[in-house]
């Protein structure tokens, strides 16, 4: 009799069980599809921050290469303001004054950015020049700042400074 039941049955789906799965299913696909998206996606931004933070610790720390690009005839190839370990030298920066923004621009590996040698009230001058570098970021839609303290060598008087770095998109 047991025979004659199991092999004329038919099988039926429940349907609350049936719409109930198909729910759960959907659920933890879109929750695996958007975590997967999340963990592919590239984070331009936090490259970009990550960039400029390395620009600026370069800036302040190195001499740049070749350690003499400053000097007349010398090709810069990375700049570096550095004398010392954040001691900025003030011929490096005149230097760097003298490149186009274009030039500067790529040197720094950079999109577009702003730089500028401060103390806590003013931006520092050089030979009655402001130490102020690059484009203005006003009608930037994501700007990166970076300030790094240092030293800047004004003909052996070592003055408080502050390096302001800033890049954006």
């Amino acid at each position: 009799m047991d025979r004659y039941i199991s092999s004329h049955s038919k099988g039926q789906t429940f349907m609350p069980d049936y719409t109930a799965s198909l729910l759960i299913f959907g659920v933890l696909i879109a929750i695996f599809l958007t975590s997967w998206n999340a963990l592919v996606s590239v984070d331009t931004s936090g490259s970009e921050m990550l960039q400029t933070r390395h620009t600026s610790t370069f800036l302040v720390s190195t001499q740049g290469y070749p350690s003499n690009w400053e000097q007349d005839g010398a090709n810069v190839t990375i700049p570096g303001f550095a004398e010392e370990d954040h001691v900025l030298s003030a011929e490096k920066l005149r230097e760097f004054r003298e490149h186009s923004y274009d030039e500067q621009k790529t040197l720094l590996q950079a999109q577009d950015f702003w730089l500028e040698i401060k103390n806590s009230s003013q931006v520092l001058e050089l030979d009655g020049q402001r130490l102020e570098y690059g484009r203005s970021y006003e009608n930037a839609s994501q700007i990166y700042p970076v300030r790094r303290n240092a030293l800047l060598n004004k003909s052996g008087d070592l003055v408080d400074a502050e390096l302001v770095y800033i890049s954006w998109e």
